[in-house]
Parts: C-alpha cells; structure tokens; sequence
C-alpha cells in the first residue's frame, strides 16, 4: 500500500489497498477539506464584521456632520463650523476614518483636493463640501454596508451548509468505523 501526503490531505494507491483504509482515507480526507473551507468562511465573516463596525463608525461620524448643517444648503463645511465655532479637527477625524475604512464618498477633482491640510486623501472630505454632498456620502455609505450586509448573510448560508456537510462527513466517518469495529468483533468470536 503506497501512502502520500501533500497539504494534509493523505493519498494512497486505493487499488493496492484494503477497501476499509481506502474509505476510512477518502472521509477523513472529506472532513479535513470541509474544515479549511469552514475557516475561510468564519475568517470571510470575521473581515466583513470588521468592516460593518468601520463604516458604521464612518456613518455615526458624517450624521454628525450632517447635523451641522442645519437647514444650511449652500454653506460649505469650512465656513459653517466656522460660523457655529466647531473645531476643523472634527472633519479631519471624518476623513481619517475613511481612509481608514477604504472609502471614496466624496468627488475628486483632477487638480486635487482644495486644501490638502484637512483632506487627507483623494475622494476624503473637502472643507468646502456642502449638505447635499454629505448626504449623497451617506447614501453611498448605507449602500456599501447593505452589500456586505448582503454578502455576509450569503456567506453564513454557506457557512451553515458546510457546517452540516462537515458534520454529515464525520456521522459517516464514524458509523463507518463503527460498523468496521462491529464486523471485526463478529469475526473475532467467530474464531
């Protein structure tokens, strides 16, 4: 009987080899591959949970910037925290976060950002944005997190259906092995 292993999933010569090691082998080798795809699923959640907390952080944060504005519709951020003495450093945490997060929300002009001091990045939020901008941000951003919503709940199906699949594999594993053990014992006091 000739046995290699690569990846920790075991090969042997299935014609060389007694029909019992040959699927004891084969359902280990099931289970064992049902196992790494249940990791990259549980690791698959575990990122998009991680990235529903950063943009809902993101989110609470542009609502409060949104509060700012009042009923305000032409006056840029610059000049209504300004107007109300809110702290410029509020707006720079905004865009920390974002960048943080990986998000574009708001339109990059070819020359760049207005005022590079307070607009860390390209597509982060410019001091001369108004109330329309932040809210077409927040639309942006309630999509984003409805889709990894959706693409978690998609990924917990799958999850749940490997987990069964898994479990199947070992109930069939097991009552294989147990039904070895009883053959062997009838065999044995036979003799």
């Amino acid at each position: 009987m000739a046995v290699n292993q690569i990846g920790g999933i075991v090969n042997i010569d299935i014609y060389s080899s007694p029909v019992e090691v040959a699927m004891m082998v084969v359902m280990a080798n099931r289970t064992k591959s049902l196992d790494n795809s249940l990791r990259v699923y549980m690791s698959t959640v575990q990122m998009q949970n991680k990235q529903t907390a950063e943009l809902n952080e993101v989110q609470r944060m542009l609502n409060n910037i949104l509060s700012i504005f009042g009923s305000d519709e032409s006056g840029t951020i610059q000049n209504i925290t300004a107007a109300k003495g809110i702290d410029w450093y509020v707006i720079y945490q905004v865009n920390v976060a974002m960048k943080n997060a990986g998000l574009i929300l708001f339109p990059v002009s070819p020359a760049g950002p207005l005022d590079t001091s307070w607009t860390p990045y390209p597509g982060g939020m410019p001091l001369q944005a108004i109330k329309s901008q932040v809210s077409a941000a927040i639309t942006n951003l309630n999509n984003l997190v409805t889709d990894i919503g959706n693409n978690q709940q998609l990924t917990m199906i799958n999850l749940q259906s490997t987990s069964n699949k898994r479990d199947e594999a070992f109930n069939m594993l097991t009552n294989w092995l147990k039904a070895v053990h009883d053959s062997m014992s009838r065999i044995s006091s036979n003799v």
